[in-house]
């Protein structure tokens, strides 16, 4: 016994000098990358955009250093690495990668996004709560503009993006799990956050919609801040194509109608021809069915809690009216979203995902065509509204 214990001590001892040089680069060598960037290539078919972060040692406590970008052009996303680490003496490494930013243009024909996501991201090994965003104009620009002085960190920024949707519903939530399951399904289509900046020109980009006098859009809203790169509005996808934009307004009543809502504040049109501000909070779960016929036809019931915060444009009207007068409106607009996006054969709402309840094994999933029942299927909105006049807690309160 005493004998093996040596025999194991000795072969321990010897396995302590290779121990060593296991990992002779210190913390120090590494850069995080906290965001990637995707665009077309000047002179190589791609470029790769960096957000990065240091671990600083200039204080008494490890902390991160403040944000900053480089690039490289490559053919993939591997040779643009090897080309960065001749002129950077760092190691990029990806396990806090939290901002995924595309250019629009890459995304128009799926390869691009598929060769991504069967090739990069497993080996790299990012995160699958990853965000995904659709950027207007070059990502570069748009990783550029998230440097500031306040010096958020990306993973502050990611939860923003997270609380904003959440309390505003002007933009969608998505993922890297998300983009997977609809790589890997049928019956799935997504929409992703839109981000572009502020110097971008007015009226560029145009929502599938239409109808907004001011579209909440990514780069062309009117306001002003230190940070340059806005995030606002929603990009519509079809078998991982993009095929289409929201502006937040349409982004609001998509997120309502699916159920990734809980509260926000919409402008809609007066009884007496006005605008108001109207709060609404989310009363009940969304109800979807979907009934079988020629055409088929989904059936979306919401049921909200409406604060209007000018009350005395209502002075007029009846509390029953007013609540009806909010409901009609919705209702109108949600036939034009709804139109919309069944026109540009992006499954947002979900109808294949409840014509799969239909279907009673596999080998029926695989061969129906969700496709074609979607772009048949006619839509019928319910929108029940009860109107109150206790105010709620909204994102600015």
């Amino acid at each position: 016994m005493r004998k093996r214990c040596l025999s194991l001590l000795f072969l321990l001892l010897l396995t302590l000098p290779a121990g060593g040089c296991l990992q002779k680069d210190g913390l120090d060598h590494y850069a995080y990358v906290v965001a990637l960037g995707f665009d077309p290539g000047e002179h190589l078919p791609y470029r790769y955009t960096f957000l990065l972060q240091q671990l600083d040692y200039g204080s008494s406590e490890q902390k991160l250093s403040g944000l900053n970008t480089v690039s490289a052009e490559g053919s993939n996303l591997f040779e643009a690495i090897n080309t960065l680490a001749a002129s950077m003496p760092l190691r990029l490494s990806f396990v806090r990668t939290v901002l995924l930013v595309f250019e629009r243009s890459l995304l128009t024909d799926g390869r691009f996004l598929a060769e991504f996501m069967q090739s990069s991201f497993p080996t790299l090994g990012l995160r699958y709560g990853a965000s995904v965003l659709v950027s207007l104009c070059p990502a570069d620009m748009a990783l550029e503009g998230m440097e500031t002085d306040l010096d958020p960190g990306a993973a502050k920024l990611q939860e923003n993006i997270e609380v904003y949707s959440r309390d505003t519903a002007l933009i969608p939530a998505a993922d890297l799990a998300l983009v997977q399951e609809a790589m890997l399904s049928s019956v799935v289509d997504f929409a992703a956050p839109l981000c572009g900046t502020a110097s971008d020109a007015p009226g560029q980009m145009q929502d599938s919609v239409g109808g907004e006098g001011y579209a909440y859009l990514a780069g062309n809203l009117l306001a002003e801040t230190d940070m340059k790169t806005e995030v606002i509005g929603a990009a519509l996808f079809s078998n991982c194509v993009l095929v289409g934009v929201l502006n937040g307004q349409n982004t609001q009543l998509l997120q309502m109608a699916t159920g990734n809502f809980y509260r926000a504040r919409i402008r809609l049109g007066n009884i007496d021809g006005t605008e108001i501000d109207v709060y609404l909070k989310r009363r009940k779960p969304v109800k979807i069915e979907l009934e079988p016929g020629d055409p088929p036809c989904v059936r979306i019931r919401l049921e909200l809690t409406a604060y209007i915060e000018q009350p005395d444009h209502l002075k007029r009207v009846t509390t029953e009216q007013a609540e009806q007068w909010i409901a009609e409106q919705l209702t109108q607009r949600y036939d034009r979203l709804y139109q919309t996006c069944r026109e540009l054969r992006s499954d947002v709402f979900g109808v294949g995902k409840q014509a799969a309840r239909w279907l009673s094994d596999a080998e029926e999933y695989e061969t129906y065509d969700f496709r074609e029942l979607y772009a048949a299927a006619e839509a019928v909105f319910d929108v029940r509204v009860l109107l109150t006049n206790a105010p709620d807690r909204s994102v600015l309160e």
